[in-house]
């Protein structure tokens, strides 16, 4: 294989930057395939009885051997290919679909681990018992990771100590970035989703999943109990839809427990006809009363006018207007 297509191909490209590793099986480090190497890379070869041994604990190098032929190999034969074009297709497509994170390993933490495990476990078609296997594995290393998104999306409460989890909260961050009242920028920023530890299985619910607890959060600071009634305990499968069904119920009554709060407790509409009383001009006589109390004042120069006065003026049309017998007029600003 190596005489007659392997360094048929090399020739093909240029090599004088490539480096050849290999293990140290004996049929690969026999001398007439050693020679040949050392013959074609010179002293770029990684081998036993090469001028560069195999590393056998390089944290660069081990995962390679370990892991990534294992898992390419995995889902190139996943169809079983019967064809020779359709077997370099897989290969092509498996190794440009393979994610900096996957050799990373020992970057790999929290929702990536679980990416990497469920991904293995949905590979493992050829195998019923190394599926079984895999499924308990990732079922169980899921199992801490759950107990965070309970807690979020049916309390609205992070516990996350090891910033893991798929929402951040920036309250505990970057506190001094946040605005200083809760307004809906204090909320729109204080949440936010850590994109590189969203779990593949859970990616289409992860929009979901913020909103769920954040709503449950902003309840919980207007003093209000939470308790959802569809509380459930997720657990891991490989269908993807299941998780869904687990969280929808949750955000629903997230959605309906906030908009009661926003009707009933802040008095949402009565607000919102505030400010149409106001911007609107839906009971607009204190615009007239102002303009015209204000006439002699705005046929002044610019440089002339007095703003203080203008400010007084309206202040007083607002008093003698029925705006002023408005709830919250004071809360317009």
């Amino acid at each position: 294989m190596i005489t007659n297509f392997f360094i048929p191909e090399l020739n093909n490209h240029d090599v004088q930057e490539l480096w050849f590793q290999q293990d140290g099986a004996t049929c690969h480090t026999a001398r007439a395939t050693i020679n040949l190497l050392k013959d074609t890379f010179g002293d770029r070869l990684i081998s036993r009885f090469g001028l560069v041994n195999w590393p056998p604990r390089s944290c660069d190098l081990t995962p390679l051997d370990y892991f990534l032929w294992g898992y390419v190999k995995s889902l190139v034969y996943a169809d079983k290919p019967q064809m020779l074009d359709h077997l370099e297709d897989n290969n092509r497509r498996v190794i440009a679909d393979i994610w900096p994170q996957m050799l990373e390993k020992g970057n790999c933490f929290g929702g990536t681990v679980l990416s990497v495990l469920h991904e293995n476990t949905a590979s493992l078609t050829g195998s019923n018992k190394a599926r079984e296997i895999c499924h308990t594995l990732t079922r169980a290393a899921t199992l801490p990771y759950f107990e965070i998104l309970e807690k979020w999306i049916y309390k609205g409460i992070i516990s996350d100590y090891y910033s893991e989890f798929v929402v951040e909260d920036n309250e505990l961050i970057k506190k001094e970035d946040l605005p200083t009242e809760y307004s809906d920028a204090y909320w729109e920023r204080r949440y936010t989703i850590r994109r590189d530890q969203i779990p593949i299985f859970l990616s289409k619910a992860a929009d979901m999943i913020l909103r769920t607890g954040k709503y449950l959060n902003v309840i919980r600071q207007c003093g209000k109990p939470v308790n959802c009634p569809d509380a459930k305990a997720i657990v891991y499968t490989m269908r993807e839809s299941q998780y869904v069904e687990y969280i929808e119920p949750a955000y629903h009554f997230a959605s309906k427990k906030l908009l009661e709060v926003l009707m009933d407790d802040a008095d949402l509409k009565r607000r919102l006809l505030s400010v149409k009383h106001y911007f609107l001009l839906d009971q607009g006589d204190f615009i007239v009363q102002f303009m015209d109390m204000a006439e002699e004042e705005l046929q002044k120069d610019i440089d002339d006018i007095m703003p203080t006065r203008l400010e007084s003026l309206l202040e007083l049309a607002l008093r003698t207007s029925v705006v002023n017998e408005d709830k919250y007029k004071d809360d317009v600003r």
